[in-house]
């Protein structure tokens, strides 16, 4: 597996003390982070197990990277290697370690990387240029531009020299 791109993103987060003061109740790296085959790497921030969540609830990060539970959503960052010829076999593997075998078995054949969720997934490319492949299409994203993905068929490709920053809050959904 490639060294990854970037240290992993610090997370600040915050609390109340014993005098219900707001402090930093986290400050830190990261812990759920799943790297891949590519050199890329997905980070999960927070995860809350329904909406609405309690305020005091913790970051339902147990288990490490992983898809939202219906009704509940993740919000993750990930760096994004320069990808355009990726190992098919290992990164179907690192899919099915995120997702479960499911959401890479409903990938369209011979699309490397393809995966579908059971989620809606508002994604922005906050740095570089990332192109998203469907199954029809393919769709180039740059700085600020958001796609909303709705569950399909889809793949990520950094077809540049860069590594790209995307962000993205998962809310999982029934079909």
């Amino acid at each position: 597996m490639p060294e990854a791109l970037h240290p992993i993103v610090r997370r600040v987060v915050t609390g109340t003390d014993g005098e219900g003061r707001s402090v930093v109740a986290h400050d830190g790296p990261c812990d759920a982070v799943a790297p891949r085959p590519d050199g890329s790497q997905v980070m999960d921030v927070w995860r809350m197990p329904a909406v609405p969540p309690r305020l005091l609830d913790g970051d339902g990060l147990v288990g490490g990277v992983a898809g939202p539970d219906l009704g509940g959503l993740v919000y993750r960052l990930c760096w994004v290697a320069p990808n355009d010829d990726m190992d098919a076999a290992a990164y179907a593997r690192a899919l099915a370690d995120t997702y479960g075998d499911g959401a890479v078995a409903g990938a369209a054949s011979g699309m490397v990387g393809g995966h579908a969720t059971e989620s809606v997934d508002v994604v922005t490319v906050v740095r570089g240029r990332l192109t998203a492949v469907l199954e029809a299409e393919e769709v180039e994203l740059g700085p600020g531009d958001s796609l909303v993905q709705r569950g399909t068929v889809h793949a990520w490709r950094n077809r540049t020299d860069e590594p790209v920053l995307m962000v993205a809050l998962m809310v999982g959904a029934a079909r």
